[in-house]
């Protein structure tokens, strides 16, 4: 509308900037998008633990534990200068933790046990523990976490050692297995007796498929009950680290006869009893190599914001484990109808946010779990549909996040996110004319707008950048 008369005539929209910006728009979407692609494809294959030497089947964790410790108990035992015992033991944990529960299942009785084992014992040589995760989850986390329960495992034991055993504390050994699937059909075949008993077993044994694939159908080819009854009553038990003592017990040292007069026999050192002990017993494992995933940064885009096609991306570094700064640019640019003035969508928005992440729950080992972040943007803005709406205008915004992510496939993260701040704008109208040739600036229709309450949402696919990091497990 024309106000009292005046014309207020806002420059033609330049045709070669507008090609130009269509031009970047869409090169930008190309690389956007090929970039995520080659990410994606490039980054596809997953870490895989290496060990040194063959880790033995999980069973149900203890069963092939004591099994390869009977083993080293008996070539030692072979030496014939003592009598060699195993004594295997379980410690359980609650789902995604390392933290030793004791009033988690039957952990009560079995540390009671440990304990009076370890305060008992005349001699420890060595110790193995093997720790593993159930099949949930993602395989790299899954390795990580069962690493960290055998150094949570490793650490119970030292600090329950008696005083006089400290000095020379046993060989203890460090075995992570990522997924207890034999222990998972070990518990299917004695404790699990549904109809679909056989179904279950069949895809647990597929020899052709991956563990991904194996847990994914589980959880979706089985029915809803099924998986639950699984989730509930099995998988708990195999969340645990299984440790072997390999105790030598010293065998009695027979009391020298008493001579009949103490003048008649006289021992010399020559003629003392020499008892020689045997050498330690064979190691299970000498050496663990374990390789790691470790993000190094993590590029994004909001699906929402591509749903209205407005062109964005997303680049997050991390900085430590658990802070990181993530950098945002959003940029739809495009006109649309006659002369390019009955639709327009153009916006350039820029953002920075430092964020805290809470706890790292998967094995990227970080940008994963809950964060909560502070951010800030601002942005230059020109929106016209027909003549319903036709404004310019600048606005900043500063304010407070919140979000999760996980991952939803073996290099792809989902990210959850609220914004909620302050938001100001300075705004300006414009009236196409009947044609659309020309804008007609409404001096009358500007000011200021501020605004307070939910500023974004977030629904963002991310797309991790790992390097390999590989860790040497002391013994």
């Amino acid at each position: 509308m024309v106000r009292q008369g005046r014309e207020f005539r806002k420059p033609a929209r330049n045709p070669q900037k507008e090609d130009c910006g269509i031009l970047i728009m869409k090169l930008s979407l190309v690389a956007k998008y090929t970039l995520l692609l080659f990410a994606g494809v490039v980054l596809g294959v997953r870490a895989q633990a290496v060990y040194a030497h063959e880790v033995p089947d999980a069973g149900q964790g203890s069963a092939a534990a004591k099994s390869t410790a009977d083993q080293s108990a008996a070539a030692a035992a072979d030496q014939g200068a003592v009598q060699m015992t195993t004594d295997t033991y379980q410690l359980l944990y609650r789902l995604d933790e390392v933290r030793i529960d004791r009033s988690y299942l039957s952990n009560k009785d079995n540390i009671a046990k440990i304990v009076n084992h370890l305060q008992r014992s005349e001699r420890i040589d060595s110790i193995a523990i093997y720790a593993y995760a159930s099949p949930e989850g993602v395989y790299e986390h899954n390795l990580m976490l069962a690493r960290r329960r055998a150094e949570a495992a490793k650490r119970f034991i030292l600090s329950n050692l008696p005083d006089d055993k400290k000095q020379n504390p046993p060989h203890i050994i460090l075995h992570p297995i990522a997924e207890n699937w034999a222990g998972l059909r070990l518990a299917v075949e004695q404790n699990y007796h549904r109809a679909d008993r056989e179904k279950v077993l069949a895809i647990i044994d597929d020899p052709t498929i991956s563990d991904d694939t194996r847990e994914w159908r589980l959880k979706n080819r089985l029915s809803p009950e099924s998986w639950n009854y699984i989730r509930r009553n099995l998988l708990p038990e195999l969340r645990l680290a299984t440790w072997v003592c390999v105790w030598q017990a010293l065998p009695e040292q027979p009391e020298p006869e008493q001579p009949l007069e103490r003048q008649d026999v006289a021992i010399t050192p020559a003629q003392a009893p020499v008892i020689t002990l045997p050498q330690p017993p064979v190691t299970l494992h000498d050496t663990v190599v374990t390789k790691f995933p470790k993000t190094v940064f993590a590029l994004k885009t909001n699906l929402l914001y591509d749903a209205v096609t407005a062109l964005n991306f997303e680049l997050e570094l991390p900085i430590g484990d658990n802070f990181s700064i993530a950098a945002e640019d959003v940029f739809p640019w495009w006109t649309a109808g006659p002369n390019g003035k009955k639709y327009a969508f153009e916006m350039w928005e820029m953002g920075l946010e430092p964020r805290w992440w809470f706890k790292k729950t998967d094995s990227r080992d970080r940008l994963s779990g809950h964060y909560l972040g502070l951010y800030g943007m601002a942005s230059y803005y020109d929106f016209q549909w027909d003549k319903a709406a036709c404004y310019q205008g600048e606005y900043f915004s500063v304010g407070v996040s919140y979000g999760f992510a996980f991952p939803i496939a073996r290099r792809l993260n989902l990210e959850l996110g609220l914004s909620v701040g302050y938001l100001r704008s300075a705004y300006r109208h414009y009236q196409p004319d009947p044609d659309y040739e020309h804008l007609y600036r409404d001096y009358y229709n500007a000011g200021i707008f501020s605004y307070f309450g939910p500023t974004k949402l977030k629904v963002s696919l991310v797309v991790p950048i790992v390097k390999t990091r590989t860790v040497k497990i002391a013994r």
